[in-house]
């Protein structure tokens, strides 16, 4: 079972150096399952496709090494990020 100090480490790393508010800003984490977060908030930018980009870069650089979580999967059809 992984420790939820841990957790909120990596929640707080995800929402803010991935997220930003020239991309998609966080209003608010609410739990998913037993062993996810859903990250709501607002899309930002001209271009969603460009802000998705630029979130999927920070991610692959801000979660090289791995965070003992598992899998940190990317945006679904309503753009959600979940870990």
């Amino acid at each position: 079972m992984t420790h939820p100090c841990h957790v909120q480490q990596v929640v707080e790393r995800l929402k803010y150096t991935v997220f930003g508010f020239d991309t998609f800003y966080v209003t608010s984490v609410e739990n998913y399952k037993s062993d996810g977060v859903v990250f709501k908030g607002n899309m930002r930018g001209k271009d969603p496709q460009a802000s998705y980009q630029k979130m999927s870069a920070r991610m692959k650089v801000g979660f090289q090494v791995s965070s003992g979580l598992g899998p940190i999967h990317g945006f679904s059809d309503n753009q959600t990020l979940s870990s």
